[in-house]
């Protein structure tokens, strides 16, 4: 079955743009089955599960990375149709508490057994094989979805084992991905055999490991087959399973708070890198004709600076417009690395610049001054001063993930 809508590959942006994995696995509710009645989907996408090209991707079956959309598992669920399932939304929410890209990694398969994905049975090990392939590319693994357990309930023996086979799985992969704290979601089952549905459920909830949380579904709309969840009830699935992703992290580095070691000071403050984008809008300003500039800077993952605002002068070229935008992240950033030393948290690293025009970058890193840039003279020294000092380098980036553009172009 084919992917509903355009499958054109698309190309990341630059590897210093972070990338977020996420695995969804397990079976039919979260390879998804909402809208779908007599082997159709009604192709009805909610707002909160639209594509987002420049924000969200998934590992197609043949390894390669495009666009997400609806339905995420149509090409790895093969045998059953496949419609909304979790996944897309809880993409759509958690990129707005993270930057950069996310990267869905679909693998459930609807009607399977826990035992069916122990390690050496081909689901296992192709969860596996695409989980590796997706990490090469760029990119940190965050966390495994896992929403399986109906086929389970169905048997009094795999109801029982059920327990001890999800907790040889969760150590399993994460020996494979050498991952030993990969933080596992699950959602305990709410549908199944209602024979031993509860002997299931409290093996899911009785598991007690490192790194190991669960959400309930439980009270959520099911289909008429009792059995899937309808495409509403996919939807609100994605609030707990984030808050439960932020909450933990939170949890764990405050379980050391008193007795902090090395590690967890490393854990809390992970890569405490600045990265900052620009951008312009030349002549923008229908009454002056002057331009507009817009940056914004991250710490880490933490937006702390920004500015958007019309330039003092007018600008005769978006060369000049852009490069004037260059002078104000450079004598932001400037200040930034001073405040942070001052902080004790010295940056040792030169900070990454981005920008979408190639004229700009150039002008930072060119040694020769040109007669037509002459008026942009003082500009042009003080950046390039900080780009031989090492502490700014100016790179493009690809305009569709210039995330300033909403600083200096109005929205549509």
């Amino acid at each position: 079955m084919g992917i509903s809508g355009s499958t054109q590959k698309d190309e990341h942006p630059p590897t210093t743009i972070k990338k977020h994995i996420f695995i969804l696995s397990g079976q039919s509710n979260m390879a998804g089955r909402g809208g779908v009645k007599n082997r159709q989907w009604d192709r009805i996408i909610p707002d909160d599960c639209k594509p987002d090209p420049s924000s969200i991707h998934r590992l197609n079956a043949n390894l390669i990375w495009e666009t997400a959309q609806e339905p995420l598992h149509a090409d790895i669920d093969t045998a059953k149709t496949c419609g909304v399932g979790p996944g897309m939304s809880f993409a759509n929410a958690v990129k707005d508490y993270i930057t950069g890209i996310i990267d869905l990694v679909p693998c459930a398969v609807g009607g399977t057994a826990i035992k069916e994905w122990a390690k050496g049975q081909k689901l296992y090990e192709d969860m596996v094989r695409r989980s590796k392939s997706a990490a090469s590319t760029g990119g940190e693994i965050k966390a495994i979805l896992w929403y399986q357990g109906e086929s389970d309930a169905s048997s009094e023996q795999d109801a029982e084992s059920y327990r001890s086979n999800m907790e040889n799985l969760i150590h399993n992969i994460r020996s494979d991905l050498g991952l030993p704290s990969l933080p596992i979601i699950q959602v305990v089952i709410a549908s199944g055999d209602e024979k031993h549905l509860e002997v299931v459920r409290e093996a899911q909830k009785a598991i007690d490991l490192p790194n190991v949380v669960c959400v309930d579904a439980k009270g959520l709309e099911l289909r008429e087959d009792n059995l899937h969840l309808t495409t509403d009830a996919q939807r609100p699935l994605q609030s707990p399973i984030l808050r439960l992703d932020i909450s933990y992290v939170v949890q764990q580095v405050c379980i050391h708070m008193h007795s902090p070691m090395i590690e967890h000071w490393d854990a809390l403050k992970l890569h405490p890198t600045l990265i900052a984008y620009f951008d312009a809008d030349w002549a923008g300003w229908p009454g002056t004709r002057r331009s507009t500039s817009g940056y914004c800077v991250y710490f880490g993952d933490n937006l702390i600076s920004w500015s958007s605002k019309r330039q003092a002068t007018i600008s005769r070229s978006i060369a000049e417009a852009e490069y004037r935008g260059v002078a104000n992240i450079a004598a932001e950033i400037c200040w930034l690395r001073n405040l942070l030393l001052e902080l004790h948290c010295p940056l040792t690293w030169v900070t990454l610049v981005y920008c979408d025009n190639i004229s700009a970058i150039y002008l930072s890193g060119n040694p020769v001054q040109h007669q037509r840039t002459k008026h942009i003279e003082l500009d042009i020294h003080f950046v390039r001063e900080q780009v031989q000092q090492g502490q700014v380098r100016i790179l493009q980036v690809p305009s569709p993930y210039q995330i300033v553009d909403i600083f200096t172009k109005g929205l549509p």
